[in-house]
């Protein structure tokens, strides 16, 4: 159950500072309470928000967020546990950025790139092929057959065999 905060407060409705915690559920929490001194304790919600445990009370409940669980933004809905959220991130084909390696996006990028260089590389061999030869197919043959892009091609996808 949330911990609840009240701000004591004088007759004329200003706070004095003095503060009452009440654990209970939310459907329980009273609008307001009353001190020792019999002054009136309101319970204001802009400035109070209830007490998030951690971890969870149980694993039903999950993992993190407490027992009301977390609202996640970029799913734009609520999960109990990490479970489910993962769960949901798997039927939906997204995964969770952690994980990733720390530079996964970095090294596709570059990756991505040595591979556009290589094939505009190919092309301009392959065009000067076509020119010397007229024939797409002894172009071809030509092009892939040249050690200097055989030697590229094992670098950047690896050994075919």
């Amino acid at each position: 159950m949330p911990l609840y905060e009240f701000s004591v407060i004088d007759n004329n409705g200003n706070p004095t500072g003095e503060k009452i915690t009440r654990i209970c559920k939310y459907e329980d929490r009273p609008e307001f309470l009353i001190s020792s001194e019999g002054r009136k304790a309101v319970y204001d919600i802009k400035n109070n928000q209830p007490a998030r445990m951690k971890e969870a009370w149980s694993g039903a409940c999950g993992t993190w967020g407490g027992v009301n669980g977390t609202y996640d933004v970029g799913a734009g809905r609520r999960f109990e546990s990490r479970k489910q959220q993962d769960q949901w991130l798997k039927d939906n084909g997204y995964v969770r950025e952690s994980d990733m390696g720390r530079h996964y996006i970095d090294d596709q990028i570059a990756k991505q790139e040595t591979e556009n260089s290589f094939l505009k590389h190919v092309d301009g061999v392959y065009q000067e092929n076509l020119k010397k030869f007229g024939d797409t197919t002894s172009a071809a043959i030509e092009t892939w057959s040249q050690p200097s892009v055989y030697k590229q091609e094992q670098e950047i996808y690896g050994s075919k065999e």
